[in-house]
Order: structure tokens, then sequence, then C-alpha cells
């Protein structure tokens, strides 16, 4: 079987493939190319990319920040005088002073404070611009 290998070719753009011809044709019957023997769109199909490198180190580097930090979490900080057996199944296992808490404690107080802050102050009125509409 014969192909007619013209991108252009007015029955590859009705069909959305290259048209086909029996043996014997040597000419494209709507463009008049040359044909050939092999498909041409065995060619064009490209390479199917699952996940591009860049992507995977991304993916890979976030779950491995992530399994380190869960894991840290574990860490029960060395010298803590507070007692775990009370406060045992109240977070999931964790210990109640762990190395990470005393890094997380101060974010969540300065976020919590910021919220109250921006709710408490009253927003500032814009200035105004200089011009026709400004008023200066």
């Amino acid at each position: 079987m014969a192909f007619c290998p013209n991108p252009d070719c007015p029955a590859r753009k009705r069909s959305r493939r290259p048209a086909e011809y029996r043996a014997g044709v040597e000419r494209c019957a709507d463009c008049g190319s040359l044909l050939i023997i092999e498909d041409p769109t065995e060619k064009e199909k490209p390479q199917r990319v699952v996940c591009p490198p860049a992507l995977r180190w991304q993916i890979f580097a976030t779950l491995g920040l992530t399994l380190t930090l869960i894991g840290l979490a574990w860490v029960p900080l060395p010298g803590s005088l507070i007692d775990s057996a009370a406060l045992d199944g109240l977070f999931l296992g964790l210990p109640a002073v762990g190395l990470l808490s005393l890094g997380v404690t101060p974010f969540l107080l300065g976020f919590a404070l910021t919220e109250l802050f921006a709710l408490a102050i009253p927003r500032p009125s814009p200035w105004p611009y200089p011009g026709s509409g400004g008023g200066a």
C-alpha cells in the first residue's frame, strides 16, 4: 500500500491522515505528490514522556522533605521535663515536646498575632494621586 507524504495534501486535511493508494499508483490524486511505501504518520508520532526529569526531581524532593519532617516530629527533645505519659495518644503518639515543636510554636503564635492585629487595626485610606481626579 502506498501513502501520500505531503502534509498539505487536501485529502490529509480532510481525513487527518495520509491518503492510501493501492499498488501500481505512483502519484496522489489530490495533490500530485509521489507516493511512498511506508506510512508517514508512524514517523510523526512523538515519544510519550510520562514525567519530565525536572518534575520528577521536584516530586522526590518534596516527598523526601515531608518524610524527613514527619520523622523528626517523633524525636523527643533531650532533657524535656514534661511527662509524656499524661499526653499519650493526644497527638497520635508524638512526644509532648519534640525537636520540631519548638520551631513550629513561634511560627503559629506569630501567625495568630498577625491575624489579630490585622483585625484590630483599621486599614489606612489610600493616598490621593496627583492629577485631575486625585484632589492634590
